[in-house]
């Protein structure tokens, strides 16, 4: 290895050091954020592996939200209303990192208990953008938000009652200190309030 090739790569670590650094701020401002959304696990939610080498490095982050204004259940603490994320990703698949805006929606989180969720949980928020986990492709709808339906009873069970996905995309470079609040609660409100679901639950795919 030359100098140069061995120079590049310590500078592309530092690159993503210093991006690191920049999500970490973003995450510590999540926590002081004092909207009608409110971070449901302090932690944010990722996938990491011993094993596989794509995941030696955090590739994406998911930091999860419900409104407050939502009614709150009694035996568990949770908001009887949608689950949502903002979703950072760093995927090489990609042209540019990107951030997504994410409505979760389930049937049955009465059931659900505190420790449902935790920062290894990445499967059941990032699977549904996989068509070979099951899942259909994402359809656009008029409005501009996409949405992913889940109409197999057994894919709706094994991720908790899952019932629709909807989503924006953007670069997220857009997204800046200044109009970090304003963003995230516009494009919450806008997917609290977009999209109505067709089809139902079947036992078929």
């Amino acid at each position: 290895m030359n100098y140069d090739a061995g120079k590049n790569i310590i500078n592309a670590f530092k690159v993503v050091k210093n991006t690191y650094k920049n999500v970490s701020k973003l995450h510590d401002h999540f926590k002081t954020y004092r909207g009608k959304y409110r971070l449901v696990i302090d932690n944010f939610v990722r996938w990491r592996s011993d094993v596989d080498y794509e995941a030696w490095l955090i590739n994406g982050f998911y930091f999860l939200f419900q409104c407050t204004e939502d009614q709150q259940f009694e035996n568990n603490g949770w908001f009887d209303g949608p689950l949502f994320a903002v979703h950072i990703s760093f995927w090489h698949e990609c042209e540019e990192p990107t951030l997504r805006f994410i409505k979760y929606e389930y049937s049955d989180m009465a059931s659900w208990q505190n420790h449902t969720w935790s920062i290894g949980s990445h499967g059941q928020l990032n699977d549904p953008f996989l068509p070979q986990k099951g899942f259909r492709a994402s359809e656009l709808l008029e409005n501009g938000i996409r949405q992913i339906l889940i109409t197999d009873k057994e894919i709706s069970r094994k991720y908790w009652s899952l019932t629709k996905v909807q989503f924006v995309e953007m670069p997220l470079l857009l997204l800046t200190k200044e109009n970090c609040d304003q963003t995230l609660e516009r494009e919450f409100d806008r997917l609290r309030s977009g999209g109505q679901q067709t089809g139902s639950l079947s036992a078929e795919k």
